[in-house]
């Protein structure tokens, strides 16, 4: 996980940013950005899956399912950097 420029030249090397405040990191915990984007990926999955069942057209339908698709293809990848960045540290 790299610590932000800004925390870094604030003296905090090891601090992630938060808003406008610098929060020490501790071990195993998961990049903030990246957590936030699993969970933002989630959610898209979850809205596009809904609207394909709502689709009353069939190419609509495709298109809504494509983007679950993707949401839960990069959801996943996430994931994945979550666990390889809990395991280095």
């Amino acid at each position: 996980m790299q610590p932000s420029s800004h925390a870094a030249a604030r003296g905090h090397p090891r601090g992630v940013l938060i808003g406008a405040s610098v929060r020490p990191m501790t071990e195993g915990e998961p990049d903030p950005t990246t957590e936030k984007l699993r969970v933002q990926q989630r959610d898209r999955e979850e809205r596009e899956r809904e609207k394909a069942e709502r689709s009353a057209q069939d190419d609509e339908t495709a298109q809504h399912e494509r983007r679950a698709d993707k949401a839960a293809y990069l959801r996943e990848k996430l994931e994945e950097r979550e666990r390889s960045e809990r395991e280095a540290d």
